[in-house]
């Protein structure tokens, strides 16, 4: 009985070939079986363990040679926005010299140099993703707080710049608006200069008095323009005067036009410079044909030949 369990704890391994009638058989302890199986099983699964972390490994350094180039791109292009706002930063500064010079030249006021930094300085912003970008690569995560730092002091000062050049094209606009309201031409564009603004002796009376604006002589029939934009304000017969007609060309600025032989233009007329609005004649208290061209600024009467310019003198 007992050599009959002795023999159930061992395993006999049989080895029959296929080329001979002879074979050959082994009889071992179940244990050192089970022994060689379980080795075989390690080897096995260490191998796997083995291969498995190996390709992790392969995967890994691609994973890392990939992040390698990718990270080296990205700080391509962290310096190239960098240089971006560099350049930016010195076309900003261009544009403030244009903006001085165009101020210069239209006299217009000059922007206080701490007005014009408004908004410029101050402690950085920090953003929770630069601070991790920090941990991982401090030279980027200092080029990108750099960017963003100067980005804010550009859009705050482009918004500024803005402001100033709508500034200037509405202090511009007004200007022009003054100039094209301002009289600046000879009323007629043939004739002679005569009498002018002061003191005279009255060619009717013979006395001395204020002659209180400027004289043209001309042909009767001759065109008369407005010398300046304007609303009419008086087209009819005013005494001493004749046939006048008044503009109102705002600013505190008016003109008249008198001893006309015609007039072309009506009260509520809207006119230009240059515009024909009446024709030399003799009408009113005159000794010939010519035109008496007045100018008042606020409640005074001032020389018009201060308001002629040199070309149009020549004509």
């Amino acid at each position: 009985m007992s050599d009959l369990l002795k023999e159930e704890k061992k395993t006999r391994i049989v080895l029959v070939p296929h080329n001979t009638a002879r074979a050959w058989s082994w009889v071992v302890p179940n244990v050192f079986f089970r022994v060689c199986v379980g080795i075989l099983i390690t080897i096995f699964v260490g191998i796997a363990v083995f291969g498995w972390e190996y390709t992790q490994k392969v995967v890994n350094e691609q994973k890392l040679a990939r992040l390698k180039l990718q990270n080296e791109y990205l700080k391509d292009k962290i310096r190239h926005y960098s240089q971006n706002v560099a350049l930016l930063q010195h076309q900003m500064e261009r544009y403030r010299k244009f903006d001085t010079d165009i101020r210069i030249i239209s006299d217009l006021e000059m922007l206080d140099a701490d007005v014009a930094n408004v908004g410029v300085g101050g402690a950085p912003e920090v953003y929770p993703k630069i601070e991790e970008i920090r941990k991982l690569d401090p030279e980027s995560a200092k080029l990108i707080e750099n960017i963003k730092i100067k980005l804010d002091e550009l859009e705050r000062k482009s918004r500024f710049q803005k402001e100033s050049f709508e500034d200037i094209v509405t202090s511009l606009t007004n200007q022009q608006d003054f100039w094209n309201h301002t009289p600046s031409i000879l009323p007629c564009k043939t004739g002679l200069i005569g009498s002018g603004f002061g003191m005279r002796r009255d060619p009717i009376t013979g006395k001395y008095r204020m002659h209180e604006g400027q004289d043209i002589r001309a042909k009767k029939g001759t065109p008369i323009y407005a010398t300046a934009n304007g609303t009419v304000i008086f087209a009819g017969r005013k005494a001493g005067y004749g046939l006048t007609v008044d503009i109102d060309h705002g600013y505190g600025i008016q003109t008249r036009y008198a001893h006309c032989s015609l007039l072309k233009v009506k009260k509520g007329d809207s006119v230009i410079r240059g515009q024909e609005i009446a024709l030399v004649g003799s009408t009113g208290r005159s000794t010939g044909a010519h035109l008496h061209y007045e100018i008042r600024v606020g409640v005074n009467k001032v020389n018009p030949l201060k308001y002629i310019l040199p070309d149009s003198m020549t004509r």
